[in-house]
C-alpha cells in the first residue's frame, strides 16, 4: 500500500508514519508479530478440528509475484512474468494458518527450501506430516525430513 496511501486513508501524518516504519518495522518484529497471531490462533477451539486424526499436517507452496522494482531475489521467468521479473513467496500452512514464509527467486527450485521452512518454524504449531506439490519433491527431502522426525507426503 505504501506510506503515502496510508496517510491518505488515515488521520496519521506522513512524518509519523515514516518514523514508525523506519524505527519499528523490521523483519524480526514482523516475524514475532506473525508468530504471536499464529500461536493465538492455534489456541482457539476450532484449530484442532483441522487436524488429520491427531496429527497436524502442513503443506507448502510458492506464489509467483511480479516485482515493480529490482530486488536481490527478482529474476526473469518468461513462463510467469513475460519480459518482467518476479519473486516467489514460499509459504508453509498448517491447519489453515500461515506458519512460515520465505522469499526466493523465481529461478530457484522450491524443493531446496522444504527443510528450511520446516526447521526454522518459530511458532508453537509443529507439524509432523508435510506435503508439497511436484515442485517441492526430490529424493533428498524424503531422507532429510525422516531424519528430523517429519513424514514427507507429497501430493
Amino acid at each position: 500500500m505504501g506510506l503515502s496511501r496510508m496517510r491518505e486513508i488515515s488521520d496519521i501524518p506522513y512524518p509519523l508514519l515514516a518514523s514508525t516504519s523506519d524505527n519499528f518495522i523490521r523483519l524480526e518484529t514482523l516475524k514475532k508479530a506473525s508468530d504471536c497471531i499464529s500461536n493465538a490462533t492455534s489456541k482457539l477451539p476450532i484449530f484442532k478440528h483441522y487436524d488429520i486424526g491427531e496429527t497436524i499436517h502442513s503443506s507448502s507452496d510458492g506464489q509467483k509475484v511480479e516485482t515493480k522494482i529490482n530486488t536481490i531475489h527478482s529474476r526473469h521467468s518468461p513462463k510467469y512474468f513475460g519480459l518482467g521479473k518476479g519473486i516467489v513467496s514460499y509459504t508453509m500452512v498448517a491447519n489453515h494458518v500461515s506458519v512460515n514464509t520465505r522469499i526466493i527467486g523465481s529461478n530457484e527450485h522450491e524443493s531446496h527450501y522444504i527443510f528450511d521452512i520446516l526447521y526454522n518454524n518459530t511458532t508453537e504449531i509443529q507439524p509432523s506430516v508435510h506435503s508439497t506439490d511436484t515442485h517441492g519433491t526430490n529424493e533428498v527431502n524424503f531422507a532429510i525430513l525422516h531424519f528430523f522426525g517429519y513424514q514427507f507426503a507429497p501430493r
